[in-house]
């Protein structure tokens, strides 16, 4: 059973928008505040090497990430993409109609208003318009209260794969699924510069 909380009730809704290359530094803000604050709790919860903004770059370029805003100020970011080839996942899973998350995450000085079940709900909703059948993402292995959170909203643990580097992810997956009461808390503006995208997560719905 799918059991998300959205906290807080709100006066208004948030704006969910996809990210241009000028809103790189309004995403990155947002999950570097969250990974200081998981790091405060003990989390090792994602690399933050200048890698991982190297690539975030090239999600953003191809419209692959959202910016959530509360009158105009970041407030969460979720990328949203397809994927063709992986280490983690079977040949039979990658088959299957899927759409992948990476580096959600919510603004640190909006906690308890129920954004990061909010963000779920509205990551659910958005797969199942795109026709698929999962939302899929990772977690690591160590970060057992994620884990935890993930579960209470009803995501199954696949399974957890062990990294030839001794690090270890855990996989987790949520059936995509409508959710219209989203529309009423969240105004979804895919950016108009592609909407004649080929790509199926780029699509606006």
């Amino acid at each position: 059973m799918i059991v998300i909380d959205w906290g807080q009730a709100m006066s208004k809704p948030y704006v969910m928008r996809q990210a241009a290359s000028e809103d790189l530094d309004a995403v990155i803000g947002v999950i570097e505040d969250r990974t200081a604050w998981l790091r405060r709790r003990g989390s090792d919860q994602w690399d933050l090497g200048t890698g991982y903004q190297r690539m975030l770059a090239r999600r953003v370029e191809r419209g692959f990430t959202w910016l959530m805003e509360d009158e105009g100020n970041p407030v969460a970011t979720v990328t949203l993409f397809r994927r063709r080839e992986s280490t983690l996942w079977t040949a039979d899973e990658l088959a299957e109609p899927t759409v992948f998350g990476w580096k959600l995450a919510t603004a640190v000085d909006h906690g308890g208003r129920g954004l990061a079940g909010l963000l779920c709900h509205w990551a659910m909703d958005r797969a199942a318009r795109l026709d698929v059948t999962w939302l899929r993402g990772s977690v690591w292995g160590t970060s057992v209260g994620l884990h935890d959170y993930y579960k209470t909203i009803g995501s199954a643990h696949v399974r957890t794969v062990a990294q030839p580097n001794g690090l270890s992810v855990a996989l987790f997956q949520l059936p995509a699924r409508r959710f219209p009461e989203v529309s009423l808390e969240v105004l979804t503006r895919p950016r108009l510069d592609l909407a004649d995208s080929a790509s199926p997560v780029t699509v606006g719905v």
